[in-house]
């Protein structure tokens, strides 16, 4: 993308010394990490400009021309907003000043947000330039404010509009208990004011209504604004005919459930019409092929925008009919939905919508495989939570009901961790990782832990749990099987678990149980827990209060008690560093497979570090992903580098079942690649 094409965003810090001092240095961090962050980030440049002075204002407009202007600091209503003099002292910037000034600018500025108290009598003033103001009618809470701007470029950041990043921004405030009334405004310069309370008039009671004769028992949450967008995914799911599996299911549904008269799927990289849905008293000359011409030559934004858009078409030579012409972006397919009609809904369409259909097409097989009212369902509650980070309390229990019942089907599989005895020439199998693998596909339930790191924690430890439990009787029952039962027999089994897991009550409770109690599936000698590097080691668990500090202190204790060892997974990639590995006190640390396709010198330093390890920290490496494709042979891992742990498919597959040895074809393969002699 070139720099014209991206937005700039100028940032304006002001704290005179005689004002109340606020945490504007935390609002403008936060502001960073959620663009950095952001899907779409490489679209904003960010620009800030601290204590500002009016001559540090016009310079500022004038250099960096900001396509975003934001505000942070002090509002004093007519008098205008707190600037800084050269003394540090309060230097007020009129409201007629303040317009002129974004009047000079008027071409390039889109909006101005004003996140400072009592700043709505500016808003009113400057969009008369300015198409998109927000400011503040009242004095608002620093807490809100930091809220309020995160969530409001979080939305930016993914491809949101402005009316939609304002409400986001509203929505968080609601959440961390903002009162309605002190909700920022937004002015359109060619509308009217957009507030909060317009965004939920279906579930804000007028303010004359009767209260209720229960008022002194009644006692239950305040609705979420949210609700109303459950109820349309379960008033949508209702239209469609689960009887009939056509490939037009889903865009009739939209047809029907918005009473529009042409659905399709536009692939407008391949000029392809897929699923297309119509009524039967459309004309022949309203069709796809002329809304698509239409697009391209007209309107050819939507085509490239990463929002939804809604275009009111007149009567042409071409169309018979007038009408809304919705789109809604896929960028993973590169396509659109189409939606064309006359109808009430369509005409008042909102993206949160849009993202929920945009959700349910991915590939030209998604609609296939979407065969149930809960395959529609989650699909649609996972991309409000991707988009939005923010769902209802009841979407959130029912995703979390759906997730459990998704995780009964996994299985689990068993790759071999081979030792290389270099001074000996010899292998052997030094233990197994636990691997979980869909039984439809046999890969990795990669979408799983997708799921799980988008919804957070109890996701997260419900699928460890799943896992820790199935992985220990499935491999007592192959080590029963394969006669390898015995424990000197019996080699070490490796499970992944995400680091906040760990700190769970519930996960050492199961763990107790499976490796000393009554259902001993294990002994914990022989029990290796791999903490993920592409999650960080936790710093906060809010609802238990436990750090960093008590993720070493449970970690000793998991050592203590149960003798489990532990391994620092994926070291290479993520969160990865060298300080981690004190954090976690490892005995092993597992190298991800990215190393070996390192250049040469980098990947040979790296690894030559890691076996080091051992003789410093008694801390053993092994290196996984072993493939053709690698860098590095094996002779030059295993003789020249003394990598002493390797796996990987090349040596050996995960299969449901293990063995007490390799299989003697593999075994003289991997010592023909070593050049030793086979006993």
């Amino acid at each position: 993308m070139t720099e014209k094409l991206k937005k700039t965003i100028l940032i304006l810090a002001a704290n005179p010394r005689n004002t109340t001092q606020l945490r504007l240095a935390e609002e403008v961090r936060d502001i960073e990490e959620a663009l950095k962050r952001a899907e779409n980030r490489h679209q904003f440049n960010l620009e800030t400009r601290w204590a500002v002075r009016p001559r540090d204002l016009v310079r500022a407009m004038t250099e960096v021309e900001p396509n975003i202007v934001h505000f942070c600091g002090h509002g004093k209503a007519e008098e205008g907003i707190a600037l800084e003099d050269n003394q540090g002292n309060v230097q007020l910037i009129s409201i007629d000043g303040l317009a002129n000034l974004f009047k000079s600018f008027n071409t390039q500025v889109e909006c101005v947000l004003l996140n400072a108290c009592y700043s709505k009598i500016q808003v009113e003033t400057i969009s008369q330039y300015i198409d998109y103001v927000i400011g503040m009618e009242q004095e608002i809470q620093d807490r809100d404010a930091i809220e309020f701007a995160v969530s409001f470029y979080d939305a930016l950041g993914s491809g949101k509009t402005y009316e939609s990043a304002y409400t986001l921004g509203c929505v968080t405030m609601q959440i961390y208990g903002a009162a309605e009334n002190l909700m920022p405004c937004l002015k359109i310069k060619h509308g009217g004011y957009l507030t909060f309370q317009d965004e939920s008039e279906d579930i804000v009671k007028s303010a004359n209504q009767a209260p209720s004769r229960e008022r002194g028992v009644y006692f239950k949450p305040a609705r979420s604004i949210l609700e109303k967008y459950d109820r349309f995914i379960e008033d949508f799911i209702e239209t469609i005919n689960f009887d009939v599996c056509s490939e037009t299911m889903i865009t009739d549904a939209i047809r029907n459930f918005f009473d529009a008269k042409l659905v399709y799927i536009y692939r407008y990289g391949w000029d392809r019409v897929l699923y297309e849905s119509q009524s039967s008293d459309l004309s022949v000359e309203v069709c796809s092929s002329a809304f698509n011409s239409l697009l391209k030559n007209r309107y050819s934004k939507a085509l490239r925008s990463d929002s939804s858009y809604r275009i009111y078409i007149d009567k042409e030579s071409n169309l018979t009919e007038e009408g809304y012409l919705i789109t809604i972006p896929n960028k993973s397919s590169n396509s659109i939905i189409v939606i064309f009609g006359l109808s009430t809904q369509l005409e008042s369409l909102e993206d949160i919508i849009g993202t929920m259909l945009s959700s349910l097409y991915d590939s030209e097989k998604e609609f296939q495989r979407l065969k149930t009212k809960e395959h529609i369902k989650y699909r649609m509650y996972d991309a409000v939570k991707r988009q939005y980070n923010h769902v209802s309390d009841a979407v959130y229990e029912e995703r979390f009901k759906g997730f459990h019942e998704s995780l009964q089907n996994i299985e689990v599989f068993f790759e071999p961790i081979i030792f290389f005895d270099r001074h000996d020439e010899n292998i052997t199998i030094a233990g197994w990782e636990a691997l979980a693998r869909d039984p439809e596909t046999g890969r990795a339930p990669v979408n799983l832990f997708k799921i799980a790191e988008m919804w957070g924690v109890r996701f997260q430890t419900e699928i460890d749990l799943y896992i820790l439990e199935k992985a220990l009787r499935t491999y007592k029952q192959a080590t029963e099987k394969s006669k390898t039962e015995r424990y000197d027999e019996k080699k070490m089994l490796s499970i992944n678990v995400y680091p906040s897991s760990i700190l769970r009550t519930a996960y050492e409770d199961l763990l107790s149980k499976l490796v000393r109690g009554d259902q001993k599936l294990l002994s914990g000698k022989k029990l290796m827990l791999e903490i993920s590097e592409k999650t960080l080691l936790p710093e906060i668990i809010n609802d238990e209060g436990k750090g960093l500090e008590s993720f070493r202190s449970i970690a000793r204790k998991y050592r203590k008690n149960y003798d489990v060892k532990f391994a620092v997974d994926d070291f290479g990639v993520g969160n990865a560093s060298v300080s981690r590995l004190q954090e976690a006190d490892p005995t092993y640390v597992k190298v991800d497979r990215e190393i070996l396709h390192f250049e040469k010198k980098l990947g040979r330093s790296i690894i030559e570090y890691l076996v080091d390890l051992k003789y410093d920290f008694n801390c053993f490496t092994i290196l996984e992903g072993f493939d053709e494709y690698s860098n590095f042979s094996l002779q030059e891992l295993v003789v020249e580098l003394g990598v002493e742990y390797i796996q990987g498919h090349s040596l050996g597959m995960a299969t449901p079942e293990i063995k007490g040895r390799l299989d003697k074809e593999k075994y003289e393969n991997i010592f023909e690649q070593l050049k030793w002699r086979t006993n």
